[in-house]
């Protein structure tokens, strides 16, 4: 019987996965968001910062030494190659800090379920770290609103971020679950609900 389990949720930008992360935390479950973790690695001075200002330009910081993320947003989406660069700049220092925290987790709490929420949870490879893999998807007109209304951007520069990721089919095929984030706010909060009641049954049963 385990003591703790990893469940990695995943999917493109403005899929719902934010949403499906809420839902977990009301379930009882420990959520390590990645976006945050990603944030807090961009901190003035790091290396991390100043590799992504070699490589995306010393401009993406403004004049007091910090990120500008609205513009290095606009060059690291601009091509598959440009966020395959932000990538492999980013992802080591969030794997570790993901791990110090799981490591906590399941120290600290019994029959821990830990969310895993990570964007780019695949393509980093982190999944080796989750027992199972939950995506969550959604038609692309949906994303690109979603994402318009959420970050104040066009619907034009919404596109190119959709189109620097992995479609819907990346994520379905590599995961265990799939969750519909178009399907409507009940029917996401019960598929939460009876993903979360398998989980538990499956590892802690």
């Amino acid at each position: 019987m385990n003591s703790y389990v990893v469940v990695g949720l995943t999917g493109p930008t403005g899929a719902g996965k934010s949403t499906v992360a809420g839902f977990f935390t009301d379930c009882g479950c420990d959520v390590i968001d990645c976006d945050s973790l990603g944030h807090s690695i961009l901190k003035k001075g790091s290396i991390t910062l100043q590799q992504l200002a070699y490589t995306f330009g010393t401009d993406v910081l403004d004049s007091t030494g910090n990120v500008n993320r609205t513009l290095l947003a606009q060059r690291a989406f601009s091509s598959r190659e440009s966020t395959q660069r932000l990538n492999e700049i980013c992802h080591p220092p969030i794997c570790y800090k993901c791990l110090q925290m799981i490591n906590d987790l399941r120290t600290s709490k019994e029959n821990a379920v830990i969310i895993l929420d990570a964007a780019v949870l695949l393509e980093s490879n982190m999944d080796i770290l989750c027992d199972t893999v939950i995506c969550v998807t959604a038609p692309k007109a949906v994303r690109v609103q979603r994402i318009v209304n959420r970050d104040g951007i066009t619907a034009k520069q919404a596109g190119s971020r959709i189109s620097a990721q992995q479609d819907n089919d990346f994520y379905i095929e590599r995961s265990d679950y799939c969750i519909d984030g178009n399907s409507g706010i009940n029917n996401i909060k019960e598929s939460v609900k009876i993903i979360y009641t398998q989980i538990a049954d499956n590892f802690f049963c």
